[in-house]
């Protein structure tokens, strides 16, 4: 059994299962079968076989999930959604909703002298101030770029399954950063794709530096991708103490980020675990969604997070405005549109996903790596992603 690193946050989350199925590919998508577009398929299965009501506490948040409901159980609803192709139709409702668990309700005490935190507050150690996720003023971490476009400095090694994480593969760069380590990235698929689909993408992250964590296939059961997101982070913490990694991961910099579905889950691990730093949501508003993520998630964020989109979208198109619109006031976030774009956008490009790609190394570069090179990609009132083949907004990156 993993031991729970850092006090867990108790929340509650009602997330309904279910809810939806989405068309495969078609001509004008060039969408991969099984990936659903919008993030919402039908059927609603738990991640790990055979749960069926097993209540397990997920490290980090203190999720307690009550399994997945079985075919052919009641509870049938249907939504459709604005726009698309057709209607989601929810197959098999009834999951329950998550119910607080764990042990990390506010005002946990830091180990060693650290002072108490409120719940989803970052961990003081040893007495030290607990870090805010904001990269440290020594300077980029990681080996300059002409182009976060094109390849990375680092060769990438694909490792098809993590050990004590079999849900994971992983993407490792083969050296550490300038200061011995390397940010993390925890990656989640769109709604019934593969790691093999967003293989280039993933590589492309993991040649630039960082050390990505990814799921291998995504399902339409949103709070299993959640509680998937928080073990990988969970892993990740284990990791850099006692793993085959240890010492060697930057865990004071650590982005979630999906497309679609994957990128829904984000929202909620953004908002409430404290160990990440930013995340990127490609193609997946929460505003509106069909598919029943909690929208008050993204009123819970505090950290930089960057909203990426296609123009052409029109699933997620209008949630992703939406939700720049309706983000706290205080957030810091960027609302990119890549302009011609359709729900998977450039994730088909070979073999670094175009746009996309070059865009996500370029905002974790600058938030995980602390290379200043790049906020001008994203801040000012002359922003790189703001012209050209970007349409681009912003609030509080200045």
């Amino acid at each position: 059994m993993r031991s729970a690193v850092g006090p867990m946050v108790a929340v509650v989350l009602a997330v309904a299962t279910g809810c939806g199925s989405e068309p495969a590919k078609n001509a004008s998508t060039s969408e991969p079968s099984g990936v659903a577009q919008g993030g919402a398929g039908a059927g609603s299965s738990a991640r790990a076989a055979g749960s069926g009501g097993s209540s397990t506490a997920r490290p980090g948040m203190g999720i307690t999930s009550g399994g997945s409901a079985n075919a052919g159980s009641p509870g049938t609803s249907s939504a459709t959604v604005a726009g698309s192709s057709g209607s989601t139709t929810a197959s098999s409702g009834g999951a329950p909703a998550a119910t607080s668990g764990g042990s990390g309700a506010a005002g946990v005490a830091a180990a060693n002298g650290g002072s108490a935190g409120a719940a989803g507050g970052a961990t003081a150690s040893a007495g030290t101030a607990a870090t805010s996720g904001d990269p440290a003023s020594t300077g980029p971490t990681l080996p300059p770029t002409d182009d976060p476009g094109g390849p990375g400095p680092f060769e990438a090694r694909y490792i098809a399954t993590a050990s004590g994480l079999d849900s994971h593969g992983l993407f490792v760069p083969s050296e550490q950063g300038t200061n011995g380590k390397n940010p993390v990235v925890v990656w989640t698929c769109g709604n019934g794709g593969t790691i093999s689909f967003y293989q280039g993408f993933l590589e492309h992250l993991a040649s630039h530096g960082f050390f990505v964590v990814a799921d291998k296939g995504s399902t339409s059961d949103r709070l299993a991708e959640v509680q998937s997101q928080n073990d990988a982070i969970a892993w990740v913490l284990e990791q850099n103490m006692a793993g085959d990694y240890a010492g060697k991961l930057d865990i004071d910099h650590i982005a979630v980020m999906g497309h679609s579905l994957g990128s829904l889950a984000s929202f909620a691990t953004a908002a409430m675990n404290e160990h990440v730093a930013t995340s990127i949501h490609y193609s997946g508003g929460l505003t509106g969604n069909p598919v029943g993520f909690d929208e008050s998630w993204l009123g819970m964020m505090t950290k930089p997070a960057a909203f990426l989109c296609g123009g052409n979208d029109s699933m997620a198109g209008p949630a992703c405005e939406m939700d720049f619109n309706t983000a706290p006031m205080a957030l810091p976030v960027f609302y990119g549109v890549l302009l011609g774009a359709d729900h998977v956008g450039p994730f088909t490009a070979t073999p670094r996903a175009g746009e996309y790609g070059r865009a996500g190394v370029a905002w974790l570069r600058w938030k995980l790596a602390n290379d200043e090179t790049y906020k001008p990609w994203f801040a000012g009132s002359t922003c790189m992603l703001c012209s050209g083949d970007w349409a681009g907004m912003q609030k509080n990156l200045d």
